[in-house]
């Protein structure tokens, strides 16, 4: 019983390292889906990029803001290859998603 505990230790740790890199992208998240609301509101559209807002674009893991259509967004972060976590303005949830390489 006592071979057990590594193996637990090892999982809750490895659960508690993925719920904070997660919320981290959701704290991140928040603050461009934030200033994309607040410049909705001012220009009664959505930005047709990060530019607009007086952004630079970001690299790496990201997060990135897609305009979909006149009112929806999304919001994501590059995981890897084909996996991404993310936001989307019309469910306003955050999502694992398998992303083809054509939405990018």
């Amino acid at each position: 019983m006592l071979f057990m505990l590594p193996i637990t230790l090892f999982l809750a740790g490895a659960y508690i390292l993925n719920f904070i890199t997660y919320r981290d992208y959701e704290e991140k998240g928040q603050n461009l889906i934030d200033k994309v609301e607040c410049y909705k509101k001012t220009h009664n559209r959505l930005p047709q990029n990060v530019g607009e807002m007086g952004m630079t674009e970001t690299e790496g893991v990201g997060p990135y803001y897609f305009k979909d259509d006149s009112i929806h967004y999304r919001i994501i972060f590059s995981l890897g290859f084909d996996t991404s976590y993310t936001y989307s303005s019309d469910t306003q949830k955050w999502e694992n998603a398998f992303t083809l390489i054509h939405q990018f």
